[in-house]
């Protein structure tokens, strides 16, 4: 009985944790019409030990618990899909459909090509969040992928966790390789580890790859070019508007100083054959994170490249002075600003005030400054809770942070024939202009006049604006609005004003000239109301033509008091189109436009 024993304990210790990984085929046949449907981790299982599916389609359609999986494979865990050691790539297509996989467990030190997906081979992941994973590996190893290639996409992915490895370790993906490969709108909040190649989110990038609208924010080390966002790149890869804010420590202290903020390496040398090979382009991108040498004086000069050979190319690119410890950068990639200035939209848009900045300036939603492009990658909130008010992806929370227009008051005056409008802002953010519309009936509005606005300002200013296209005894609802630089109106508030009742048309005001105001409303449908001043008892023409010169209305055509002087004007037999109307007086003439819509 004393010799059974300890065998039966054995056999629990052994049987137990391989009977948790069942193989459960998912739903589908793996087509792109009808995709393999992953729910669990008996289904994710199933993946991994047929690598004869890892060319189909699949979608996630719940969040899996693979924690568990610290347990599988003699404490390996978790087998990644598409390796080297099954000697087949993944080529298919995994759309995670935003659902998340929590607790992903590897622990294979010795095993290149480490991550949920060993490797992929032009095929694409998406919509993926991938969260407190535990991952070890040996060269090229992160949270997604050890490796993509071939074309491969991946977009919309995210991590979380520790990563660690030798070489090419990346918070999302080891090593990114090949013309047309491309990740876009991903992140990685990893701490990563390592010897050399290691970067926040990439640890290799090389050949012509694209890397978009992506960050990292996890802490960094390594011995050998290390990076916030990317340890080393090669051969002309591309990263654009893209930021770093982990922190960055080379753990070997008597190393090459190939480490800095954003970027470790930027290009190669090959000391063997003499020649040198371009590193990539870094366009649009900051770092922030801190940068120190461990067991020896920390470097001042790594605030975004640490390294570069060959041609490189850099555009408006940033890097915190003050956060990162560092005061310049020591190849030219970036420029140093203040935390200030890094929490100022003006740093990134506005050429006049921003040095190191040159046109195109980054592409922030409203277009603030000098910001003409159209693609909104940038944000920025301006109370600075997001992202400690740095610039920030608008896809990370769906659009526009900043703050709208702060209305402190709005009132109205009512005079004799005019109504005055006052409004006070408190602040203004990304504000181009005031919208003042008016309607005498509360629901059609047309519009007054266009104030240009402050843009960002956080004190007080004082708008004034006064109203004459008026008749007294009407009612008049007013709405002002602000609009930003990207064309979205914001309705702020309505008020109501009646000015003093008319008598047959003609107001009593001091009339000092003749002058002829604005149709209203304009557009029109069919009535509209044409106003004009006579100083002194005049012989008046007011005559209404389209736009070949034909007279289609005479409206006016004889003599009137000095005063002002409204007339009605009724188009229903008239074709939708633009109309001049014209006042003719003593050695007075002037025109104006308006706009018929049936």
């Amino acid at each position: 009985m004393r010799k059974i024993l300890p065998v039966f304990i054995m056999l629990l210790v052994c049987v137990f944790p391989l009977a948790s990984q069942t193989a459960v085929q998912p739903a589908g046949s793996g087509t792109q019409a009808d995709p393999y449907q992953i729910a669990t981790l008996d289904n994710l299982y199933w993946v991994t030990q047929n690598s004869s599916s890892w060319g189909s389609y699949f979608i996630q359609t719940a969040d899996i618990d693979a924690s568990s999986t610290n347990g599988w494979d003699g404490s390996a865990g978790f087998s990644p899909i598409g390796s080297l050691t099954a000697n087949v790539d993944f080529t298919g297509s995994y759309d995670g459909q935003k659902y998340t996989i929590s607790g992903l467990y590897i622990y294979r030190a010795a095993t290149d090509y480490i991550g949920m997906f060993g490797r992929i081979n032009g095929g694409s992941v998406s919509n993926l969040t991938l969260n407190t994973v535990n991952i070890t590996g040996a060269n090229s190893t992160g949270a997604l992928a050890g490796v993509i290639l071939g074309g491969a996409t991946v977009s919309n992915c995210h991590s979380s966790g520790s990563i660690s490895g030798a070489y090419n370790v990346g918070g999302l993906i080891g090593l990114v390789s090949d013309a047309g490969t491309s990740i876009n709108n991903s992140s990685s909040s990893c701490s990563v580890s390592g010897t050399g190649q290691i970067g926040g989110f990439i640890g290799y990038a090389q050949y012509t790859v694209s890397i978009n609208n992506c960050f990292s924010t996890g802490a960094v080390s390594g011995d050998d070019a290390v990076g916030g966002f990317v340890g080393y790149m090669t051969d002309t890869p591309t990263v654009s508007n893209c930021y770093a804010t982990g922190s960055v420590t080379r753990n070997n202290g008597s190393g090459s100083g190939n480490i800095a903020a954003f970027c470790g390496l930027n290009g190669d040398y090959n000391a063997v054959q003499g020649f040198t090979v371009d590193g990539g382009t870094i366009e649009y991108a900051y770092a922030t994170g801190s940068v120190t040498f461990d067991g020896t004086t920390n470097p001042t000069d790594k605030g975004f490249v640490g390294i570069e050979y060959g041609t490189n190319n850099y555009t408006n690119n940033f890097f915190d002075s003050q956060t990162s410890g560092q005061s310049s950068d020591a190849v030219g990639a970036a420029t140093a600003k203040t935390t200030a200035e890094m929490q100022d939209v003006a740093t990134f848009t506005n050429i006049s005030t921003s040095a190191g900045l040159t046109f195109p300036v980054w592409d922030f939603v409203n277009n603030p400054n000098d910001d003409g492009a159209f693609n909104d990658y940038w944000d920025m909130d301006q109370a600075g809770t997001l992202n400690n008010g740095y610039p920030i992806l608008t896809w990370q929370q769906g659009g526009d942070q900043s703050l709208p227009v702060n209305l402190a008051a709005f009132s109205v005056l009512p005079g004799d024939g005019q109504v005055t409008l006052k409004w006070t802002t408190a602040s203004e953010v990304n504000n181009k202009a005031f919208l003042l519309e008016r309607s005498e009936d509360g629901e059609q509005f047309s519009l007054v006049t266009q104030i240009e606005g402050q843009g960002n300002k956080n004190s007080r200013t004082d708008y004034i604006y006064t109203d004459v296209n008026v008749f007294n005894g009407v009612t008049y609802h007013y709405r002002l609005s602000d609009m930003d630089y990207n064309g979205k109106i914001t309705q702020l508030q309505t008020i109501a004003a009646t000015p003093q009742a008319a008598v047959d048309g003609r107001e009593e005001v001091t009339i000092s000239d003749f002058r002829l105001y604005p149709a209203y409303p304009n557009p029109f449908n069919p009535l509209t109301r044409i106003m004009f001043d006579v100083p002194q008892g005049s012989w008046v023409r007011l005559s209404v033509y389209d736009l070949t010169g034909l007279k289609v209305a005479e409206l006016v055509n004889g003599y009137r008091e000095a005063g002002r002087h409204s007339v009605t004007f009724d188009a229903a037999r008239l074709a939708s189109g633009m109309y001049i109307y014209r006042l003719q007086a003593e050695r007075y003439s002037a025109a104006g436009r308006m706009l018929l819509i049936k």
